[in-house]
């Protein structure tokens, strides 16, 4: 019993109440910041276009990030790709060939490169007491390509493609949840985006963590919070198998 005088006892930390985890992949599991920039780069330089390539990547990351996937008719990602590169080389006035330019963007995704702490991660927490589905927002052949590239296999898989929404459209978290047999409180969603992942997940009833490699501070608009924020999946860890 502590006196008056005397310090508090500490308070035991506590651990998510989860069976499963919902993880995102890429940007999560996979490095993939450098996939459009380096598309551009290769792009341009075979269109021999009268543009920087940095201009051109600039561009073409605005357009891209400018579509509101989840709030439109469902679109398989390649399709946005071309949509988002047809209208760059519109905007450079230039007619370029948007197939080809789709295809060297996809062959970089097919070659992202596990984060170093991914593997570790998944080794500690897939041997403990959770099991893993992939929620990602791509199309079923890209992440296949990835997964079996890396030799990685999962509990579940649920992608854009397969629940035709992305995140943080909650259809497809209520789609996984339906997949894997289990209840939101059960589920503890993990991935590095605060509008997809933490605000969808936190939508669809789910815990949620945020991977913030960055150190970036979590943006002010959005209602919903992290119910941990870790810099590293190896913090991750020890948040979970506490």
């Amino acid at each position: 019993m502590n006196t008056p005088d005397s310090a508090p006892s500490p308070v035991p930390r506590r651990h998510p109440r989860a069976k499963w985890i919902t993880l995102d992949a890429f940007g999560t599991l996979f490095q993939f910041d450098h996939v459009l920039r380096e598309a551009a780069e290769k792009v341009a330089d075979r269109e021999h276009l009268a543009v920087s390539p940095e201009d051109f990547y600039r561009k073409w990351k605005e357009l891209s990030c400018a579509q509101p996937r989840d709030r439109q008719p469902y679109r398989k990602l390649a399709e946005w790709f071309e949509l988002s590169l047809a209208e760059t080389f519109a905007h450079f006035g230039h007619t370029g060939r948007v197939k080809k330019g789709v295809e060297i963007n996809l062959s970089l995704i097919h070659a992202v490169p596990m984060y170093p702490d991914a593997q570790p991660f998944l080794d500690k927490i897939h041997t403990g007491k959770f099991k893993i589905c992939i929620v990602s927002n791509t199309d079923n052949q890209e992440l296949q390509r990835v997964l079996f590239k890396h030799r990685l296999q999962f509990d579940g898989i649920m992608t854009s493609e397969m629940a035709e929404a992305y995140k943080p459209n909650r259809k497809i978290f209520d789609k996984a949840m339906s997949f894997i047999d289990t209840q939101p409180e059960e589920v503890i969603h993990i991935g590095d985006s605060p509008y997809h992942d933490v605000f969808g997940a936190k939508n669809a009833g789910l815990k949620s963590l945020w991977l913030n490699r960055s150190g970036s501070t979590f943006p002010a608009d959005l209602s919903a919070q992290p119910d941990f924020t870790v810099a590293s999946l190896d913090e991750a860890v020890k948040i979970l198998l506490v």
